[in-house]
């Protein structure tokens, strides 16, 4: 006949409190592992029971948006640089163009100026001209009229345009192969006039 060991009803009750308490500790390790839970702390009471010193937490002093504003700064020096030396080209910029601006004035300045003596040396040209066919004209004129006549019309001027006519009359003479009527003009002049007339002439002619 087979003997049976026999186990108190007290001691089996031990012995499933004990299982049950390995499945739950078990569980909880197995969840903690997971990451479902912090798991210490939930055993953390058991622990305590069971002599266990509780863990000692650390906290993070660090703080979280410290890496965010160190980020933050050094971006905004890098926009305060970018403004700085933004701010150095544009001053540049505008003083090359008050540079150019400056020229611009100077080269419009030297043209108008340039314009102006052209003008100038034209309308010269242009009076010089005119006052020459005027001076043909009155040569002819005289030259062709009895002399008498043309040195009474000759006296009537100033001695610049006398001067001018006797010029061209010679001129024209030279050219024509006559003889100039300028010796006789100044021979029925009066002798001061006449003189003074020569004298200017021969002054005219050595500048």
């Amino acid at each position: 006949m087979a003997r049976y060991s026999y186990i108190g009803g007290g001691t089996k009750i031990i012995f499933l409190l004990l299982i049950l308490i390995t499945l739950v500790v078990a569980g909880f390790a197995w969840f903690d592992l997971l990451g479902l839970y912090d798991g210490k702390d939930v055993l953390a009471p058991l622990f305590r029971i069971l002599g266990f010193n509780e863990r000692t937490v650390v906290e993070d002093i660090e703080d979280p948006l410290l890496r965010e504003r160190e980020q933050f700064v050094m971006q905004d020096e890098a926009l305060q640089l970018r403004a700085e030396e933004l701010d150095t080209r544009e001053k540049a910029i505008a003083d090359k163009e008050k540079e150019i601006a400056q020229m611009i004035m100077d080269l419009e300045e030297q043209e108008k100026a340039m314009s102006e003596r052209e003008n100038s040396f034209n309308e010269r040209v242009e009076a010089y001209d005119k006052r020459r066919r005027n001076l043909e004209q009155s040569s002819e004129y005289l030259v062709n009229m009895e002399p008498k006549k043309a040195v009474a019309i000759l006296l009537e001027m100033e001695d610049v345009d006398i001067i001018d006519i006797f010029r061209i009359t010679e001129e024209n003479a030279r050219e024509q192969g006559e003889m100039s009527l300028v010796a006789y003009w100044l021979s029925e002049m009066p002798k001061e006039r006449a003189a003074e007339i020569n004298r200017k002439m021969a002054r005219k002619t050595s500048s």
